[in-house]
């Protein structure tokens, strides 16, 4: 299985960097605010950077790494000069060639 490719969207509103600051406090000496978004209308719904949307992308990079390794599975590693390589003559598809430096 191949990675698949997800277009990650961002949100677009009105206002995208408004919040809303309100005075919850129940004690004079002691401030406590809450802070709200108020982005007015959102033309677009983007997509949140929570547990999971970052744990969908995780499960496609790992199966993306699963298909290459599946694929890789059963082939016959050989590792040689460049020299060496050149006079193999003939390369199987199912061998890996890693040249080395000697």
């Amino acid at each position: 299985m191949a990675f698949v490719k997800k277009t990650w969207k961002d949100t677009i509103a009105q206002y995208p960097n408004r919040r809303t600051i309100t005075d919850v406090s129940n004690t004079a000496s002691v401030t406590t605010v809450e802070v709200v978004r108020a982005i007015g209308t959102v033309s677009q719904e983007g997509d949140a950077w929570n547990a999971s949307n970052m744990n969908a992308l995780e499960t496609r990079i790992d199966n993306a790494f699963t298909a290459v390794d599946s694929q890789l599975n059963g082939l016959t590693l050989w590792s040689g000069t460049q020299a060496q390589y050149n006079a193999l003559g003939t390369y199987d598809s199912s061998t890996l060639y890693f040249i080395t430096e000697s």
